[in-house]
C-alpha cells in the first residue's frame, strides 16, 4: 500500500463523515419547526389548519 492510496482512502472517509455532519443541521431545524407546530396547536387547537400549511 503506497502513500497515495492511504491518502485517497482517508480523504473518502473524511468526506463521508462531513456529509453525515451536514445532515444533522437540517434535521435539528426540522425538529424545532415540528415541535413549535405541535406546541402552537396545543395552545390554540382552532389554528391547527393554519399551522400545518
Amino acid at each position: 500500500m503506497d502513500a497515495i492510496t492511504v491518502l485517497a482512502e482517508l480523504k473518502g472517509n473524511v468526506a463521508t463523515m462531513g456529509y453525515g455532519l451536514a445532515a444533522i443541521g437540517p434535521a435539528i431545524g426540522v425538529g424545532i419547526v415540528v415541535g413549535k407546530t405541535i406546541e402552537g396547536v396545543a395552545r390554540q387547537p382552532e389554528l391547527a389548519v393554519d399551522c400545518r400549511s
